[in-house]
């Protein structure tokens, strides 16, 4: 039963390319473990804020948060914290839109050099994982959590 779970679990990472390998840091393996048992789940009043703010409590303290300030894709890692910003062109289920408010999340994995999934909650939509494709890099802000 073990070896199905692993192969299962392997074939997803891989799939996804997500990978909680050594290139990942620990405190943000944390992260992922974190908002990974929320999925589902309705946080506090449901809104992206209280997500973050509850993952942020869980964590505890003694990491510092740095600001990405070189959008390459391939420095943003499973597990860093991202703002997108208000009237940031984003495609977002299909269309493409400006977003209406200020939204926060954490970065899942990346589907491609400029798709993420982030795991999120906003209103009416309860912790998920869902597809966020970013056409202005300068429009986001990406955090991110070292020990």
């Amino acid at each position: 039963m073990k070896k199905i779970v692993i192969i299962l679990l392997f074939t997803f990472c891989w799939v996804c390319g997500y990978s909680l390998g050594d290139s990942i840091p620990e405190l943000n393996k944390r992260v992922l473990r974190i908002c990974d048992s929320l999925m589902g789940k309705k946080i506090d009043n449901g809104d992206c804020d209280e997500f973050a703010y509850y993952v942020a409590l869980r964590l505890g303290g003694g990491y510092a948060v740095r600001l990405n300030k070189k959008y390459v894709p391939e420095r943003i890692l499973p597990g860093d914290y991202i703002i997108i910003k208000k009237r940031a062109p984003i495609i977002y289920r299909g269309k493409e839109i400006k977003s209406a408010f200020v939204h926060v999340a954490f970065i899942h994995h990346r589907v491609n050099s400029n798709t993420f999934a982030l795991i999120h909650q906003m209103e009416g939509i309860n912790v998920c994982i869902e597809n966020f494709q970013f056409i202005d890099f300068n429009k986001i802000n990406i955090f991110q959590l070292r020990e």
